[in-house]
């Protein structure tokens, strides 16, 4: 090696350590002047540098043309991507060095000294050169050399940035921390701009740095939708759609973007479903149901979850004849689609079945219950469960057991969901109160409390407890306690949206019915408007409905008879048109039309209504066992009281005595109140004893006291007949 060639590699070495080190373009212009010089030196030199003795002049001349040229490619080591031309001349060196090192393996010791050292300066050369010409920018130990190489601020480094963020965000994105790889993906985007200088013509060279970001916010959205974390997810997702089409992104595949888009708008919709925001909801399935075709050439399941979850949505809407039709469409893409895919049939089912026991279709409902247990798991839960929820409507001792083995069957899961388990007990709960079992609903409400920090949505459990104390109280005829219940329930729904506002209209409407039991005035006009208004947004009335018509119709019995008598009118025909029989809204109807005509004094009509009544509750809870039942047999015997059938009067008294007796074994509950008043009153028609009278008025207002203000009527009434029948 000439001492020329020596200087000229140690002047490349230092300048190559100096720009690694310096990061200086001085360091890097020296560089690529000493590695010019030394690729020069041996192309034109090369003849006189290698002399070898016993070899021709050409393998010296092309020895030297090809290691200068090769050495040469690294003049242009930072153009990207690299040419074929400079690859091509990187591998024909490396099959030179090749050569030489089989020549070297057969010659052996006929193997010269000075080819030796062109084997060496090649083998060397090929390891440099083809590291810059074959390695990939995603090569991390690449891309550091050529930052180093070419400057702090040039066009190439603003690109080796923008990989180096991409790098990043990816190890991020394997780690779920998406938050980081957000700001990994904002920085390749801004690295990307720079790179060609803010020349929108050339942003769709890093469009895929916008595909990534919008992919970091839509996995973000999804692990916050999975955590319930709605209102999270969806700012997240409307981040992506942001992204997706923001002007200066520029895909090279607008069809896979556009797919991006429609899929995101997906996400959006599920998320407006959970928060109840049907406005957003509305505009997002328009679009996803007009722009289908135009990422899916075919319906198929896609398409059948779409489908599904409008018909969910509707279902939570009460919109309830477009749910079921949807949800029969739904099956019809299954069954194109996917005869195997249980897990769909398996909801579709249960999401029929919901619908048809809301609106009290309980045939069709134990049409798609049977065909759900046909394909469920020996040990689901949910069948014993939507069983009970029937039964309820049919046989009220039978739902007591598919609640009790539903419960069961969720605490002995391998892993017991608490959601699931709430929802079970609760369930329970509310049939025990049907069924007059207070027990065990008691011991149910112990059971429920200590889930609820466990559960999802923690308020609007507790407002669901709230509001079946409230039912319970109201039952008990402690009817303040019942109020504060359902106040505490109210309070959930403060700010009620659409959705709620259903809700929350049901409880005001249950608080007014208290107001009017404890002698508080409501304003009548205001409430009957808010309720009739909600009941008119109804395409049609179904059963389930009725519980306000009742409501409300129980409120104006005495003061507007024509809308109260009209609206129990209404709930009659209802269940007649779903050919539905023996339930207690039609004896609550029935009874409070009979309630009506004792205002009027038309008291073989109440007593005609009244008796259709009973024979309703009787045929649904059996006799004696309902709360609905006494006070039922009360208003008979009033009714036969006024009409001086006594002994009827009598045999009325005493069924609804037994039945309280039945309910509330051990307590006092306003009912004996009613109960002893009556006696009085019956005592007196009968026996004219005003002594036995008497005592059974001084009985009844201390019970009264208890559960009633002071300056409510039937207290002061009370105080009445016993001041005037003192002897």
């Amino acid at each position: 090696m000439k001492i020329f060639e020596k200087i000229a590699i140690s002047i490349v070495l230092v300048c190559f350590l100096g720009t690694l080190f310096l990061n200086s373009k001085i360091s890097s212009l020296f560089f690529f002047l000493s590695v010019t010089l030394l690729s020069f030196s041996y192309l034109i030199f090369g003849f006189a540098l290698f002399k070898i003795k016993d070899e021709n002049s050409y393998f010296r001349v092309f020895s030297g043309a090809l290691l200068g040229i090769t050495l040469g490619t690294l003049l242009f080591v930072l153009d990207m991507p690299k040419g074929v031309l400079l690859k091509t001349i990187v591998a024909i060196n490396i099959l030179f060095s090749i050569a030489l090192i089989l020549n070297w393996l057969i010659k052996k010791q006929g193997f010269s000294k000075e080819k030796k050292m062109i084997l060496f300066r090649s083998v060397f050369i090929a390891l440099i050169t083809s590291f810059f010409a074959y390695a990939s920018v995603h090569n991390s130990q690449n891309r550091f050399l050529l930052k180093k190489i070419s400057g702090k601020k040039t066009s190439l480094t603003y690109n080796l940035l923008m990989f180096d963020e991409i790098d990043n965000y990816d190890a991020f994105m394997d780690n779920e921390n998406y938050l980081e790889a957000i700001n990994s993906a904002k920085k390749s985007v801004e690295y990307g701009k720079k790179w060609r200088k803010y020349d929108t013509i050339y942003y769709d060279d890093f469009s895929g740095t916008y595909e990534f970001l919008s992919k970091a916010y839509i996995q973000r959205g999804n692990k916050l939708y999975t955590n319930r974390d709605y209102l999270s997810a969806l700012k997240n997702y409307r981040s992506a759609d942001s992204v997706l089409k923001h002007k200066e992104h520029i895909p090279k595949y607008p069809k896979a973007t556009q797919s991006d888009i429609y899929w995101n708008r997906w996400n959006l919709l599920k998320t407006y479903d959970r928060l109840n925001d049907f406005e957003n909801y509305d505009r997002e399935i328009d679009f996803l149901l007009t722009n289908y075709h135009k990422v899916k050439d075919t319906i198929d399941l896609d398409y059948f979850r779409i489908v599904e979850n409008v018909a969910s949505n509707y279902a939570k809407r009460n919109v309830l004849d477009e749910s079921i039709r949807l949800s029969k469409f739904s099956l019809s893409i299954l069954k194109k689609d996917s005869l195997n895919n249980l897990s769909n049939y398996r909801d579709t089912y249960i999401n029929l079945a919901k619908n048809y026991l809301v609106t009290d279709s309980l045939e069709n409902a134990k049409i798609y219950l049977d065909k759900y247990s046909e394909i469920a798991d020996v040990k689901d839960c949910k069948i014993l469960y939507y069983n009970s929820m029937y039964f309820s409507k049919v046989n009220i001792k039978q739902a007591l057991s598919y609640a009790e083995k539903t419960c069961e069957c969720m605490d002995n899961e391998n892993t017991p969901n608490p959601n699931n388990q709430f929802r079970a007990y609760l369930n329970l709960s509310q049939i025990a109160l049907e069924n007059s079992n207070y027990v065990t609903f008691k011991k149910n409400l112990k059971r429920i409390k200590p889930l609820v920090p466990q559960t999802y949505n923690q308020e609007l459990n507790i407002s669901k407890i709230n509001n079946t104390l409230g039912y319970y109280y109201r039952l008990k005829g402690d009817f303040t306690k019942s109020k504060y219940y359902y106040q505490q329930s109210l309070n959930y729904y403060r700010d009620a949206n659409e959705y709620d506002n259903y809700k929350k209209i049901i409880i005001e409407l249950k608080i007014a019915l208290l107001n009017d039991e404890l002698g508080i005035k409501n304003n009548l006009q205001l409430i009957n408007k808010k309720v009739l208004d909600l009941l008119s947004t109804y395409e049609s009335t179904t059963p389930s409905l009725t519980m306000m018509h009742n409501d409300l119709a129980s409120i104006n019995t005495g003061s507007n008879i024509k809308l109260s008598d009209s609206l129990y009118h209404i709930t009659l025909a209802i269940h007649k048109k779903y050919n539905l029989k023996n339930l207690p809204k039609i004896g609550v109807a029935y009874n409070g039309l009979g309630i009506n005509n004792l205002y009027l004094k038309k008291y073989p009509k109440a007593d005609s209504l009244l008796l259709k009544g009973k024979n309703q509750l009787e045929a649904f809870y059996g006799s004696n066992q309902n709360m609905n039942q006494t006070i039922n047999y009360l208003n008979l015997a009033k009714s036969k009281l006024h009409q001086k059938d006594f002994l009827n009067s009598a045999k009325y008294l005493e069924k609804a005595t037994i039945t309280a007796n039945n309910c509330f074994p051990n307590e006092k509950t306003i009912y004996e109140s009613y109960i002893l008043k009556l006696q009085g009153d019956l005592e007196l028609e009968t026996s004219k004893d005003r002594v036995v009278a008497w005592n059974h008025y001084t009985k009844a207002l201390p019970i009264a006291e208890k559960y009633l203000p002071k300056d409510h009527p039937f207290i002061i009434e009370l105080k009445k007949r016993i001041k005037r029948n003192a002897s």
